[in-house]
């Protein structure tokens, strides 16, 4: 109360054009060139971005707008078939409509028809961290993330992989509307077959206490679980080398996360 009545006191025998001069010195200014993007970045947005990635309790369609998400290297170009026919999978077990990719319509149809021209992107920036691609060349090291994906028997497992590029994609739906979806194609890193060497860093058998995962070196074939949503991305990691064994020595992935950076 006694600092509210000081500041009224001031407040009321200040003058005016002082005050305003004042406060424009100390109002916020815009960042400028690339520290913008930061600027439309909200707490709450951000959180909400960050709570899709979880897959838990909700997930994402890839239509919801987040601003500035999408970054150079761009260019317009078109999928080749083999990727456009995942990109129709990933529409199919998304939606209860039926897609057909645009190649193989041969007359008149009630199906939904996916086209394969996109706009493809290098980079993608999501608080203050920066994904890369192998499309961008000289970001291939943060191009490691982490996702994570249901099981069959309903578990929640994180997969580390490698982002080939990210892309924008467009539909055009019966009712004559239009839904934008912000994609990224994806290597996946394939599981080894022993669960003792996957978590060989655990400590006293305590799998939680394992931060650095050992993984094969090689990829799973693409599938549907290739494309996701840019929204579920958990995480970059690190990828290095690990050697196990003295006289037969065999050569794994280490996986080692990387904490996720903030800023608004």
């Amino acid at each position: 109360m006694v600092e509210s009545s000081f500041l009224n006191y001031y407040l009321t025998n200040c003058d005016s054009n002082i005050l305003n001069t004042t406060l424009d010195i100390i109002k916020p200014r815009k960042s400028a060139e690339s520290l913008a993007a930061l600027d439309d970045f909200t707490s709450d947005k951000y959180q909400n971005f960050l709570r899709l990635s979880l897959i838990e309790n909700e997930s994402a369609y890839e239509t919801e707008r987040f601003p500035r998400l999408l970054m150079k290297p761009r260019q317009e170009t078109c999928l080749p078939n083999r990727v456009l026919n995942l990109l129709v999978e990933f529409y199919n077990s998304l939606y209860e409509e039926h897609f057909v990719p645009i190649y193989s319509i041969t007359g008149p149809n009630n199906d939904i028809v996916v086209i394969s021209k996109i706009i493809q992107y290098g980079r993608i920036r999501i608080g203050a961290d920066i994904f890369g691609s192998i499309q961008a060349a000289h970001h291939k090291k943060s191009s490691y993330i982490l996702a994570r994906f249901e099981q069959e028997d309903g578990t929640i497992d994180t997969y580390p992989g490698q982002v080939q590029f990210y892309f924008e994609h467009t539909i055009y739906l019966k009712n004559s509307s239009s839904l934008t979806h912000s994609l990224a194609l994806v290597k996946w890193y394939r599981l080894v077959q022993d669960h003792r060497t996957r978590y060989f860093c655990q400590v006293d058998d305590d799998i939680k206490s394992c931060n650095i995962e050992l993984w094969t070196n090689g990829f799973y074939d693409m599938s549907r679980d290739s494309i996701i949503p840019v929204h579920h991305i958990l995480g970059k990691f690190i990828k290095c080398n690990f050697n196990i064994g003295t006289r037969k020595i065999k050569e794994y992935m280490a996986v080692i996360p990387l904490n996720k950076k903030i800023s608004f």
